[in-house]
């Protein structure tokens, strides 16, 4: 039984690592759960009570968040903005993670910006290159509280319109990070023969 202390020690010191306030919520209850068990198992009731309670809390404020309708949009900008710039230049290094290679001295000055918007919030940043009917997607980006995958599925899903009416059908974007695309692949993205190239038809 000493293994489930050592192991819920663990889960809790992991979820302070996750980036989304989610996974920290779910993964600070599967911790607090095994606490309690522990807890109870070796008749240390106060540990057991109070990781009991804050296990219930967890649960409460994950319901909370995914029952909240959260307001997403976009707000077009120009790659020439000092904003926009002064955004690149503070999350370079984050951007860096998961596009290695995006560099923002290439971009030409007639690429597509948004400004991604979660309830008022400045949460990321679009940035695409338009040729012919395809847009090259050069970077999507979102702060980490913001990477549920919400944000990708509303540009990619919900609003294509936008896109549609540009005349442009098709989504192409690169990746060599594991994790961007794993989020390319659930926002709808599909592989392509060419490695590390990833295409969206628009619907």
């Amino acid at each position: 039984m000493e293994f489930v202390g050592y192991l819920a020690s663990f889960i809790v010191l992991l979820s302070f690592l996750t980036s989304s306030v989610i996974r920290l919520r779910v993964t600070n209850f599967i911790g607090c759960t095994l606490f309690a068990i522990y807890g109870a198992f070796i008749t240390a009731y106060p540990v057991a009570i109070i990781n009991g309670i804050i296990a219930g809390v967890q649960v409460v404020f994950v319901f909370r968040m995914l029952k909240q309708k959260a307001d997403y949009r976009i707000v077009k900008c120009l790659i020439s903005d000092n904003f926009l710039q002064d955004f690149i230049n503070v999350h370079t290094n984050d951007i860096k993670k998961f596009l290695p290679h995006f560099n923002f001295s290439c971009m030409p000055d007639d690429a597509i910006c948004y400004f991604c918007m979660v309830n008022e919030e400045l949460a990321g940043l679009w940035i695409g290159i338009q040729n012919e009917s395809t847009l090259n997607v050069v970077l999507d980006y979102v702060k980490p509280k913001f990477r549920d995958c919400r944000m990708g599925k509303y540009i990619y899903r919900e609003n294509t319109n936008m896109f549609r009416n540009d005349g442009i059908n098709l989504f192409e974007t690169n990746s060599v990070s594991d994790v961007y695309t794993a989020y390319l692949l659930k926002v709808g993205f599909e592989k392509t023969s060419v490695a590390g190239k990833y295409i969206l038809r628009v619907p």
